[in-house]
């Protein structure tokens, strides 16, 4: 991607579009960073290894 990071924003966690978001995230390696709002409990069950 000539260098570029690759960040995506996903719906609030506490939208039923969330979990769902996280599963598609995951499976694009691009992906480097993901923005997730209202994040106002623990989600380190979000952090993707590399």
């Amino acid at each position: 991607m000539g260098g570029k990071e690759v960040c995506v924003r996903v719906n609030d966690p506490k939208t039923p579009f969330f979990y769902a978001d996280i599963d598609t995230v995951y499976k694009i390696d691009v992906v480097k960073c993901i923005v997730i709002p209202k994040a106002e409990f623990d989600l380190s069950f979000v952090y993707k290894a590399t």
